[in-house]
């Protein structure tokens, strides 16, 4: 996680992620939030980006902090609390080790953010320094890319189109073309994104971490949390195989 958020071609995913992320189901994901907290609660998202989920909460008047690793990504957050004149604190942390005195009544681990860790260690450190700053009984949701039995069976070398967006900037048709490459015994896959404009390619790489559902729990666990449901997408539909999502409600211990 570390070496991409640190690298110069992080600026890329940036500076392109918001339009990426029109296509991802956020709506349904802020009706399943909503349904998890209440206003009167105080909340901090682990991941929060460029604010997808932060900004609409905060509009809603949920009591949203948010932290993240990329300091590109909080730039462009705290422009868009400034230009729609909301307030949030909002923390340059590194999952790995960061820690506060305040302790708040709920998370949310944001969109695959455990994923991009790439390490099983790192990932359960992440876990324990959230733990320290939940309060007793708090609810953590955290949203998991989907660990399938046949993952690690094939290998992606050839890289595939995979989405089409407009660039809001430029106005210009993105294509992105991806491939995975797995490593299985480190339950990983290498991820390259190459984004196509006008005969301009710019290529990203990064690492993300599979975890499969009897590991979740047991690191939750290991980490102070006990599972409380698990649903496959954010309708609450039931994990199986063929979940396009991993969402995890856990509870502080």
């Amino acid at each position: 996680m570390n070496n991409f958020w640190q690298n110069r071609k992080a600026d890329i995913y940036i500076r392109l992620y918001d339009d990426l992320a029109k296509s991802l189901k956020t709506g349904q994901e802020l009706t399943f939030l909503k349904d998890q907290f209440s206003k009167k609660q105080s909340i901090i998202e682990f991941g929060c980006g460029t604010g997808r989920t932060l900004i609409p909460l905060l509009e809603a008047g949920y009591r949203v902090s948010g932290l993240d690793f990329s300091a590109g990504m909080l730039e462009v957050l705290r422009k868009k609390l400034n230009s729609k004149k909301l307030l949030a604190p909002v923390f340059h942390k590194n999952l790995l080790s960061f820690s506060f005195t305040k302790k708040y009544d709920g998370g949310i681990l944001s969109q695959r953010a455990l994923n991009f860790i790439s390490t099983q260690d790192g990932q359960r450190k992440a876990l324990i320094n959230i733990a320290r700053v939940l309060k007793k009984g708090a609810t953590l949701v955290i949203n998991l890319m989907p660990g399938r039995p046949d993952d690690f069976a094939k290998k992606q070398v050839k890289l595939k189109k995979t989405e089409r967006f407009i660039n809001s900037e430029t106005g210009n048709m993105v294509e992105l073309w991806e491939n995975w490459i797995p490593n299985p015994m480190e339950q990983t896959w290498k991820l390259t994104n190459r984004f196509v404009e006008r005969g301009k390619s710019l290529t990203t790489r990064m690492t993300m971490r599979v975890i499969f559902e009897p590991e979740m729990k047991n690191l939750l666990a290991l980490c102070g949390f006990r599972v409380l449901r698990i649903f496959g997408d954010w309708k609450g539909g039931k994990y199986n195989e063929k979940s396009s999502d991993f969402i995890v409600v856990a509870g502080k211990v």
